[in-house]
């Protein structure tokens, strides 16, 4: 993860090192910095490192403040359909506010909120089952965003304005080895443009898999590298530092010692210090009567209990006369058909799920984590099985679900649904 900040706090990634630019900033004889893809003369001049020993004027570096923290995350995460339930549930359980996510595979340029968690997502796609970046925001931050900025199918960008400060959150998805160098080009050009767009007084993060290695030494780049790197530095991993150093960030997750992570593509986060008056989320439940099961038994038992005594009187001011009355539908109603919990239906993403898809993905976690302590084939082999299992039983649960729901759809109670969701659909839209 790239950031400007001094005070860093993170897990790290040694094989993505993520937190690259643009190739960024040549030092040469005359101290004008050139951009390695283009030969163009640099358009930041201040991080230039000259002979001459002019100082430069770097970005506002974040300082470590006690009244608070956010903590900020970036994850590859494959694709996100179908993950939305896991990835809620990772980022509730490691508290974390901000996430950035890449390779999501989700076309178009929208938002969406992920119903009754407090968490939004904004994302952009072009291509199906390719590319694709997104921005989780937690309930407690999103009313933050004052603006959003899509780039391309690579590069989003969310700022948000916390008290007095102002945070620039970038999510970012490089080009692949093997690729051509034109896809490269155009990647790093529109990363360096909408870094550029980010005043220097305003703090600025990077969470990006951007397909490169630092390498495990810091020679040279003492600044931006921590030197708790990973293997031998690349291409991709040269083209990085060049960019940190031109545009003053740091790689925070070579600042600080951890276990060789073999595979790619873990979750890693930062935790930022912070002036912010946190307010908790509450979900607005909305408790009602389920008048919707006012039918067959139930209308016969709603009339009798209505008839019971005397309700009908006439005497008195009208007012009070139409008051007892409502009153008296309405607690009937209660007794009667009941009251909802205000939790609505559950999500399209979750609505499937039961209790055998959830001890089969709680067993494939388990087999991942003893693969990722000891990686041996007895452990490979379990992880495999396990993986398999689960897909299995997700199917199966969905199938199940799916072939309820045709059935019901097939009856009169399920043309009324038909037409709720119609109309659900239209209003939200």
């Amino acid at each position: 993860m790239m950031m400007n900040p001094t005070e860093y706090s993170l897990g790290r990634n040694p094989l993505s090192d993520v937190l690259h630019r643009i190739p960024g900033v040549v030092k040469n004889e005359q101290g004008l910095g050139r951009h390695i893809l283009s030969g163009a003369p640099h358009r930041r001049p201040g991080v230039v490192q000259n002979e001459q020993g002019f100082s430069h004027r770097g970005r506002v570096r974040v300082k470590k403040l006690v009244q608070g923290k956010i903590r900020i995350a970036t994850w590859n995460i494959g694709t996100i359909t179908g993950k939305l339930r896991e990835l809620v549930d990772t980022m509730s359980r490691r508290r974390i506010n901000i996430a950035c996510l890449q390779e999501t595979k989700w076309v178009g340029e929208k938002a969406r909120e992920i119903e009754r968690t407090g968490f939004k997502m904004w994302y952009t796609g072009k291509t199906r089952n390719r590319n694709g970046v997104a921005i989780f925001v937690d309930g407690n931050l999103k009313d933050e965003v004052v603006e959003i900025k899509r780039k391309s199918d690579r590069i989003i960008l969310v700022k948000l304005m916390i008290d007095e400060e102002t945070f620039n959150i970038i999510s970012a998805y490089a080009p692949q080895i093997g690729l051509e160098e034109s896809t490269k080009k155009a990647f790093w050009e529109d990363l360096e443009e909408i870094v550029q767009e980010v005043p220097l007084g305003e703090k600025l993060f990077i969470g990006a898999d951007l397909n490169g290695h630092v390498g495990s030494t810091n020679e040279g780049f003492e600044r931006v590298h921590g030197g708790y790197g990973y293997g031998v530095k690349n291409e991709g991993g040269e083209s990085i530092l060049d960019f940190a150093i031109a545009y003053d960030l740091i790689l925070a997750n070579t600042f600080y010692p951890a276990s060789v992570l073999v595979s790619q593509h873990k979750l890693m986060v930062v935790d930022v210090g912070v002036k912010w008056r946190k307010q908790k989320y509450r979900s607005n439940k909305c408790i009602k009567t389920r008048w919707w099961n006012l039918n067959g038994g139930k209308m016969a038992l709603f009339k009798d209990k209505m008839l019971q005594g005397d309700p009908w009187r006439v005497e008195g001011e009208p007012n009070m006369i139409w008051d007892e009355m409502a009153s008296r539908i309405r607690n009937t109603a209660r007794e009667v058909l009941g009251e909802s919990r205000g939790r609505g239906p559950p999500t399209k993403e979750t609505w499937w799920w039961n209790e055998e898809v959830q001890q089969a993905i709680k067993a494939k976690k388990e087999c991942y984590k003893r693969l990722h302590k000891c990686r041996n084939e007895d452990n490979y082999k379990c992880f495999r099985q396990a993986r398999k299992d689960a897909k299995k039983a997700v199917k199966e649960a969905r199938g199940k679900a799916c072939e309820g729901l045709y059935q019901k759809l097939e009856t009169k109670d399920g043309e009324k649904d038909i037409y709720r969701i119609a109309k659900q659909r239209e209003k939200t839209n």
